[in-house]
């Protein structure tokens, strides 16, 4: 797959419910808001206007097999 093709798959994520689990934060739920490239997203928290940038691999699904 390539960088094009796993946005355009990371893509399907926006507007779900995560979980964040960053080292150097606490974790947090929050909404995929944007697709940054294929190993990063924006998103929102729970409560919060501001958005995030985090790894893809720091963010766990709640809505498993809801899109």
């Amino acid at each position: 797959m390539n960088s094009k093709e796993k946005i355009k798959y990371n893509k399907k994520m926006i507007g779900q419910r995560v979980l964040v689990t960053q080292a150097q934060t606490a974790t947090f739920e929050a909404v995929v808001v944007d697709v940054v490239n294929e190993e990063t997203l924006t998103v929102q928290g729970k409560g919060s206007q501001e958005h995030v940038t985090v790894d893809l691999y720091d963010v766990r699904s709640l809505e498993y097999g809801k899109h």
